[in-house]
């Protein structure tokens, strides 16, 4: 079974290699992206600064990898009781399925896309009375579905909404960290804007 799924992964790999579009001369390949609207935006209220960064690397003129990096940063006091940090580093492999138009210079970082996601998450709590840090740490999978507009100048605009399991790997009671619960899914996404060279 294994040696078959083997071959299914070589040939599928191979299809795509044959099927992959070459990028012509002075294609975009590279964009830096940062989320300005996502779901943690509204830990701000809470005292939290949400961050999200990402790094677009253009495969051929279908499809390209997203590396980006989320953050959660307590902004508290520091005299609070508890002071939680979230950290998170991901991987997307984004198809597009079809681009909305198509200018000379702008390849797969323009269009509708689907795209499989993995992250891994890290999760501290400081109890500042106790002088304790609690951390644990996870992997989430998930899917996203989006759509970026790369201009010719390369101002680049996006948009994406998806799920990730499980959503986080603890929750949160009374400061302290909790084993978090494996049925729970969570929601992505984001508006994105960026510069595409």
């Amino acid at each position: 079974m294994k040696t078959k799924i083997v071959i299914l992964l070589i040939l599928l790999f191979s299809t795509r290699v044959i099927a992959a579009e070459k990028f012509e001369e002075g294609d975009k390949r590279f964009a830096l992206l940062f989320a300005i609207i996502q779901p943690g935006t509204l830990n701000l209220i809470w005292g939290y600064f949400p961050i999200n960064v990402q790094f677009d690397i253009a495969i051929d003129q279908r499809s390209h990898l997203n590396i980006n990096v989320d953050a959660n940063i307590d902004l508290q006091s520091p005299s609070s009781v508890y002071q939680d940090n979230e950290f998170s580093l991901g991987l997307s492999y984004r198809f597009m399925l079809w681009a909305i138009s198509k200018w000379p210079g702008v390849t797969s970082l323009n269009g509708f896309y689907i795209a499989p996601t993995v992250a891994f998450n890290t999760y501290t709590s400081y109890d500042t009375w106790e002088d304790k840090t609690t951390t644990d740490r996870n992997f989430s999978f998930g899917m996203e579905i989006g759509q970026q507009w790369t201009f010719p100048e390369g101002f680049l605009i996006g948009c994406r909404l998806g799920i990730a399991y499980p959503s986080r790997v603890s929750d949160y009671e009374a400061g302290y960290l909790i084993p978090g619960q494996p049925d729970l899914f969570g929601i992505t996404g984001g508006l994105d804007i960026g510069y595409a060279f």
